[in-house]
């Protein structure tokens, strides 16, 4: 059986770690919000990904 990741990367890690700011063993990476027109600090791990991004559900049909 398949183990399935709930946090999914869709721009790599290692892509964005050679934008980051280390700091305390964290890569930072500021990020701006275009609906709030606000910018802040975060880091590479909750940046690029989805819940479930590559899972499909039953019901989906992929062309082929």
């Amino acid at each position: 059986m398949a183990v399935k990741r709930k946090r999914q990367h869709y721009v790599p890690q290692v892509y964005l770690k050679g934008f980051a700011n280390i700091t305390k063993k964290k890569h930072l990476l500021f990020v701006y919000n275009k609906e709030n027109k606000k910018s802040f600090k975060c880091n590479i791990k909750n940046i690029g990904q989805e819940n479930y991004f590559y899972s499909f559900q039953e019901a989906q049909v992929i062309e082929v």
